[in-house]
Formats: C-alpha cells, sequence, structure tokens
C-alpha cells in the first residue's frame, strides 16, 4: 500500500509539473517571437507528448516557422506530430537493421505529404521522340563513379514551396556538361527558366511543373541565352516576368540533348558513365522519400512506373556497410534534408522508384571563350 501510495504521489506531481510545463509552452516556447505570438490552447497540447511538442518547438525555430493564426499552428503541430511518430516507427526498425535507410524532421515536416506532392513535386513526363539503347553508348562504366568529387555538381538548393524540381534538373545537367568542356564550374540561372520558358503550346508550367525536355527545347529554340544565376537568382516563386535586359551567360548554349530508352539500369550506368551528370525522375510521393536521411533508400511501396519529382543522377557506387548497390541523386530540398541535400536510391532493384524511366542530357555547344 505505501508503494501504491507512493506512486500516486508521483503521478500527481508528475500530471501537475506537466500541465504547468504545457501551459509555459503555450505562452512561450512555442509562440515564438514576441511580435509573432499565436498561442495554442493547452486542451489541444495536451493531446501530444512533452516530447512530440519540444520537438516541433525545436524544429519550429529551426527552420524560422510562421504561421497565419491560430487555426493554422494547430494544423503545423498536429501534421508534424503525425509525421514524427512515423519517422520514429520507421526509425525502430532501421535500428533494428530491418530497413536500410533512416529518416528524420525535415523542413516541411509541417505539410502532409500530399501537400509536398503537391507544392514541390511537380514533373511532368514528356513524350520522347528518340531514346538511345544500351548499344548506343560504347563505354565501360567503371564500378564506382561520383561526379560530384569531380567538381561536375554545385551547391545544394532549396527549391522551396515550388514545384520547379525540373529547372534544378535540366540546369544542374547542363553545368556539368559546360564544366567538362571549359574545365570550371558555372552557375546558372533556375530562374531564368523559370520566368522565360512559360507558354500555353510549347513552354513548362513554373512552380506548377514541368520537364527538362521542354527546357532543353526551349534554350534549343530561343536565340536569348539563360543567366548567370548572380545576375537571375533564385525567387522560389513563378509570378515574376522574364527579364530580358540582364547580362547573359555565353556558356550554356546547347547544341541538342540525348534521351535513354527506360526500364535498364545497366544502361542507365553508362549513360552517366559517358556522359555526367544526368536530368533524372523518380517517384518521390512517399513519406519516406520526403523524410529520408540517410542510408540506402528502399521502400517497397515506392513504384517502378509513376515519377512525380525531377532530380540529378551524379554517379553511383556500393555501401561500404552493407554492400547495397545504390544511385547517387542529388535532390533540391535544401542541404539540411537527406545526406546533405543528397540521396542514395536502391541500384539493381528492379527499377526502384522509377529511376529509370527518364534520362536526359544536353550536349553542350563549343564555349565562346
Amino acid at each position: 500500500m505505501a508503494r501504491r501510495g507512493i506512486l500516486v504521489c508521483i503521478l500527481i506531481s508528475t500530471t501537475i509539473a506537466s500541465a504547468n510545463f504545457l501551459k509555459s509552452l503555450n505562452l512561450k516556447s512555442l509562440a515564438g517571437e514576441a511580435e509573432n505570438l499565436i498561442e495554442i490552447p493547452t486542451k489541444v497540447l495536451a493531446k501530444f507528448s512533452t516530447f512530440e511538442i519540444l520537438k516541433f518547438n525545436e524544429f519550429e525555430k529551426e527552420y524560422n516557422k510562421r504561421y497565419l493564426n491560430v487555426e493554422d499552428k494547430i494544423r503545423a503541430i498536429t501534421t508534424f506530430v503525425n509525421n514524427l511518430r512515423d519517422i520514429l516507427d520507421h526509425n525502430f526498425l532501421y535500428e533494428t537493421n530491418l530497413t536500410s535507410f533512416r529518416r528524420d524532421v525535415w523542413e516541411n515536416s509541417d505539410l502532409t505529404t500530399e501537400d509536398v506532392n503537391e507544392k514541390m513535386n511537380r514533373f511532368i513526363k514528356p513524350i520522347q521522340t528518340r531514346e538511345l539503347k544500351n548499344d548506343d553508348i560504347d563505354v565501360v562504366p567503371p564500378e564506382k563513379l561520383d561526379w560530384v568529387t569531380q567538381g561536375l555538381v554545385g551547391a545544394v538548393q532549396n527549391q522551396g514551396l515550388c514545384g520547379s524540381c525540373w529547372s534544378f534538373s535540366a540546369v544542374g545537367a547542363l553545368e556539368g556538361q559546360i564544366c567538362k568542356k571549359l574545365e570550371k564550374f558555372v552557375k546558372l540561372s533556375e530562374q531564368n527558366l523559370i520566368d522565360c520558358n512559360r507558354d500555353d503550346d510549347a513552354g513548362n508550367y513554373g512552380c506548377s511543373g514541368g520537364d527538362m525536355v521542354t527546357a532543353y527545347n526551349y534554350m534549343l529554340s530561343t536565340d536569348e541565352s539563360i543567366s548567370l544565376a548572380e545576375n537571375y537568382p533564385y525567387k522560389a516563386g513563378d509570378a515574376f516576368d522574364c527579364i530580358t535586359d540582364i547580362e547573359k551567360s555565353k556558356y550554356e548554349k546547347i547544341s541538342s540533348f540525348e534521351s535513354i530508352q527506360p526500364g535498364d539500369e545497366e544502361l542507365l550506368k553508362k549513360f552517366c558513365a559517358k556522359f555526367g551528370p544526368i536530368g533524372i525522375a523518380v517517384d518521390a510521393s512517399l513519406a519516406s522519400f520526403q523524410s529520408y536521411k540517410e542510408g540506402v533508400y528502399f521502400d517497397d511501396n515506392c513504384s517502378s512506373s509513376t515519377i512525380n519529382h525531377a532530380v540529378l543522377l551524379v554517379g553511383y557506387g556500393s555501401d561500404q556497410k552493407t554492400g547495397k548497390d545504390f544511385w547517387l541523386v542529388k535532390n533540391s530540398y535544401g542541404e539540411k534534408w537527406g545526406e546533405d541535400g543528397y540521396i542514395r536510391m536502391a541500384r539493381n532493384s528492379n527499377n526502384h522508384c522509377g529511376i529509370t524511366e527518364f534520362g536526359v542530357v544536353p550536349i553542350a555547344a563549343d564555349a565562346d571563350l
């Protein structure tokens, strides 16, 4: 009886302390800066554990989150906690070696998976007119390859809540081609493509989506070249007019582009080895992809045929610890996402996430130096 009484006292004390803690969080920790004070009712916070509230508080501060009103903030913390619980459940499997990758909170963990797909993953697969086959590429690829360490890949960027992934993929592949020719890296403007490659009949759709082939066709058809990024910086939006009276780059002209036949991972390996960084698209519709943190990504639910997010293939190899083959992919979710902005995706796994469904690279014209 004495032990039970002690336990009851401890529970009562803990409950009182937790209530006081939640009240203080409501007014301080979760409020943000004084000028952005938004109070969440204690009865709402009571639905979550102290750990979950603290994690949301850390997330809110790290990513400088600002919400419109109390309803918006309640939606945000509810979605965040649901995502966090899913991540923790998955990571238990990772710690017990039952899955090959770890997940973590990321910049948009306060959005649902559907919201992320709607706002960010907006690749639109084009109709291909010519595709290279395995016999068309006469190269013996090395066992492992990393174009990042060879200087052909620029810094990881953050597309923000804009479905402009196609522009980062298109520009990234072109930057790699130019670097191979010039032996120096030249940073080009994604925003220039977003603003200027818009046409009802033959253009992309800015933040509403697009593809790399349409971007390259635009480059081939126009006399105007795209700008250096320093002259035409990224704005994570598409409500801007195309700026034409700006200093242009003389490096980015292309003479053509090449695409590959889908479904063949050995072909993609040869394609990457021959040309350099490749514009590809994958299925990024799952929460497991969006909250990826480290390891070799493999999810049984990832589609091998439906692709919705454009990225940049920059190499391949095998994990030293597990021996699992992977593709090295550069994303545009920012440096804090994944492995410093990159993801290693399962290779030789039956076209996992549709990684071979679309691959394109521009052929850079001779630079006028």
